[in-house]
């Protein structure tokens, strides 16, 4: 709703404008992500449950990038910039990937990124004209054996 003159008028969005920047999104979207959801198996030889794949959520485009947080950290004599990262899927994917869910990088034009897994850290939720979902996460694996 907007508010004209203290009076709201309803806004509704056509189907067309909708649907188009929707698919103008998931065309940027140059990186593919694997989602799971893990699950647990019981092994009765050793008693114990062990942690599982579990069942595919999503596998597909996305796209992946930062944005400053405008903070400077100071770690040892070193300044590092805090920086926030997010996720985008395509609005249609059901359902919604959620904390504890397991998300790999397949593919991305950062070479550096592909074989790292994410954790989602909050998810953006609602919105009319939304052309897709998206969440900030945290990088959890790193490569790189000097870290």
């Amino acid at each position: 709703m907007i508010e004209a003159g203290g009076t709201p008028i309803p806004v509704v969005i056509g189907t067309y404008p909708r649907d188009h920047i929707r698919q103008r999104a998931t065309n940027l979207m140059s990186a593919a992500v694997r989602i799971s959801r893990p699950g647990t198996e019981y092994d009765p030889v050793t008693r114990r449950d062990t942690s599982t794949v579990g069942d595919l959520l999503y596998e597909g485009p996305a796209r992946i990038w930062e944005a400053p947080a405008g903070q400077q950290v100071v770690i040892g004599e070193e300044e590092v910039v805090v920086t926030s990262t997010y996720l985008a899927i395509p609005f249609w994917v059901q359902p919604l990937p959620e904390h504890d869910d397991l998300i790999t990088v397949i593919d991305s034009d950062d070479e550096d990124l592909v074989g790292r897994s994410l954790d989602i850290i909050s998810v953006v939720r609602g919105g009319g004209l939304r052309a897709s979902r998206r969440f900030q996460v945290r990088i959890s694996e790193s490569r790189k054996s000097s870290w």
